[in-house]
């Protein structure tokens, strides 16, 4: 099973939000967003403990207010199906956890079992007794007005509870369809709390700073602990009985039992203590000395690690914990992929919550680990984590994105979440391009966009998506000559790649709320072209329909800057020397590359504009395009 909904209320920075997971959530935003909470009210809800609630889990400290945590479980396996069946909604399972704390500062958790029921009374199982029966069967015209065939089900004589409660799960089994249903809560149902217990998701937490003592610990639960118990499952039973057969002889000649075999070590203060003991007390002394079973031997596995000087794994620097946590994880991934090839998968499944994930991990690193989450959750488990790296996101997964930002209302401040679903994506691009895209389609156009640059504009505030790599490599720099920094403004220059990628990232970060800037070629020099007739569905994307290929010019507005032609002519008639630069810049670099003759042409004119030898020197049209980005 997995988490396809997640409401949380009144915990800490989370005053009311709603998530929709994936398979992977990656939570991305600022520092003290909100991103950590969702992790640890994930936390709070799976293992229940009321260690982990205080006055300041409650939203603005308000304990007047309950924190809720609702979460609604799909996917469900035939073994979980069977364990939850009295409280499913359909095919979901919809828990919700309610955390009061009393003046005194006593803190309750309840949970709930949110259930589907018939919106009638007479067919709502936890209604029905005696007592009801008598009354609903004084008013049974009622009945056979509204529901005749139940009550011609019911017969001429009243039914006994037992008779009533068979018959109205008939009657409802029956009419699925045609019956009206409405969602009920039931408070702490009879042995809910062991079945919650005992058959949800295991929850693993793996926070920024990790004591690997607790990730290496062997547990039934946790992934070394799997590895532990799987490879100990996979020794024959043969040699098993004969390491048994070893410890029990050892056994032997420790204890009594052992006879004649006994160490006479072990006999003779054995002897000794019940000499001095009888002068006491009249009584028989044992000496008991107990080895433990081959299962519990596994249970004190150690992870020594040599790098030069054989250690324990927790005296090593943080880089390596960190990635023996994540092997660990990696190699569990693998035993995953043969569980299932051997259709042995576990039916339990794990959701794990991981705090920044790429800490003290190199790209090449994150990139690998990256692959590894991907396979945890191809494998029906779950994965949330909070995130600063743009490795660690991917637009043609953008399904797989929560952004959160922080906001001060009335005094107090609360995180928001912004997600967006490929469903709406896709009827965005339809109703914006008139195309069809399938999920697949979608999802393979995206990953020749993919880079890391890109994925940035999901951490930043602003977002400037450019044709190409030019003006990525030119216009920081020309921002920085006017004193205006994109990096400390949060703001993203990135580089489509092709005039052809601009519509789809446009709608998609205009989909999570992030102020975007388009800035393209307009190539009038090419009517008739490819080229033009992507210009003119960009302009009909962007509200100004009636543009006509011939009557494009350069245009600067409030969301987006086109040339009449490119870039290299726009600077070529707003920089006096810009031919001379160009081949100066080609001398000097000995390249053609525009991005680096370009971003070569703008640190010239800074370094000339820095040692006062000319002013006034930058294009106006760039002037004009880095206020408009400045005040999007």
């Amino acid at each position: 099973m997995r988490i396809t909904n997640l409401k949380i209320k009144n915990y800490r920075s989370l005053k009311n939000i709603e998530l929709y997971p994936e398979s992977i959530l990656a939570l991305v935003g600022k520092n003290n967003s909100g991103k950590s909470n969702i992790l640890m009210a994930l936390k709070l809800f799976f293992e229940s403990s009321i260690k982990l609630v205080s006055e300041e889990s409650f939203h603005n400290h308000c304990i007047e207010e309950p924190i809720e945590i609702c979460t609604t479980f799909e996917d469900l396996t035939e073994w979980e199906r069977e364990k939850f069946q009295s409280y499913l909604n359909y095919d979901k399972l919809i828990i919700k956890k309610v955390i009061t704390c009393d003046e005194d500062g006593s803190i309750t958790i309840d949970n709930y079992a949110i259930i589907s029921v018939p919106e009638n009374e007479w067919l709502q199982q936890e209604l029905i007794n005696g007592e009801q029966i008598n009354e609903w069967w004084n008013e049974k015209d009622q009945i056979e007005k509204e529901l005749p065939e139940f009550l011609k089900l019911l017969g001429s004589k009243k039914p006994k509870v037992s008779d009533w409660k068979e018959k109205a799960a008939t009657y409802v089994n029956n009419n699925q369809t045609s019956l009206s249903f409405v969602e009920k809560e039931f408070l702490n149902p009879s042995g809910y709390s062991g079945v919650l217990k005992g058959y949800l998701p295991d929850f693993i937490y793996i926070p920024a700073v990790r004591d690997v003592l607790e990730e290496t610990k062997i547990t039934q639960s946790n992934p070394f602990g799997t590895l532990i118990n799987a490879m100990l499952e996979q020794i024959s039973s043969e040699k098993i009985k004969e390491f048994s057969q070893e410890i029990q002889n050892l056994s032997r000649k420790l204890n009594r039992n052992g006879g004649g075999n006994r160490f006479p070590e072990i006999k003779q203060l054995e002897d000794d203590l019940n000499s001095f003991m009888t002068e006491l007390i009249d009584c028989d002394i044992e000496l008991k000395i107990d080895l433990p079973l081959v299962e519990d031997l596994f249970r004190s596995a150690k992870i020594l690690v040599f790098d030069g000087i054989k250690t324990s794994l927790e005296k090593k620097g943080h880089g390596l914990q960190r990635s023996m946590i994540f092997t660990i994880l990696r190699v569990y991934a693998e035993h995953l992929k043969r569980m299932k090839a051997q259709e042995r998968a576990r039916e339990k499944s794990i959701i794990f919550a991981i705090e920044e994930p790429e800490l003290y991990l190199h790209p090449q690193m994150q990139r690998t680990l990256v692959d590894v989450l991907l396979n945890i959750a191809d494998n029906n488990n779950q994965i949330f984590y909070s995130t600063q790296s743009s490795l660690f996101i991917d637009i043609s997964r953008c399904n797989q994105i929560c952004i959160l930002s922080r906001h001060e209302v009335d005094s107090s401040w609360k995180s928001t979440t912004s997600m967006v679903s490929i469903s709406k994506i896709l009827e965005k691009l339809k109703e914006r391009t008139g195309k069809d895209y399938s999920e697949m389609k979608f999802c393979e156009l995206f990953s020749n966009v993919f880079n890391p640059t890109i994925n940035e504009g999901f951490f930043s505030d602003k977002i400037v998506i450019v044709e190409g790599l030019s003006e990525e490599y030119s216009l920081p720099i020309y921002a920085e000559i006017m004193g205006f920094d994109f990096d400390r403004n949060n703001i993203t220059i990135a580089s489509a790649g092709s005039k052809n990628h601009i519509d789809r990232l446009w709608i998609i970060f205009q989909m999570f709320n992030i102020p975007t800037y388009l800035i393209f070629d307009g190539d009038k020099d090419e009517l008739g072209s490819p080229k033009i007739a992507k210009t003119m569905q960009l302009l009909d994307l962007l509200g100004e329909p009636e543009t006509k290929e011939e009557h494009i010019d350069t245009r600067i507005s409030d969301e987006y800057a086109i040339f009449e032609m490119n870039y290299d002519e726009l600077l070529k008639n707003e920089i006096s020397n810009f031919n001379e630069l160009k081949q100066e810049a080609r001398r000097t670099l000995g390249t053609e590359s525009k991005p680096l003759l370009h971003r070569y042409i703008a640190n010239n004119l800074k370094k000339k504009i820095e040692n006062r030898e000319k002013k006034d020197i930058l294009p106006k049209s760039i002037i004009e395009i880095v206020q408009k980005i400045m005040n999007l």
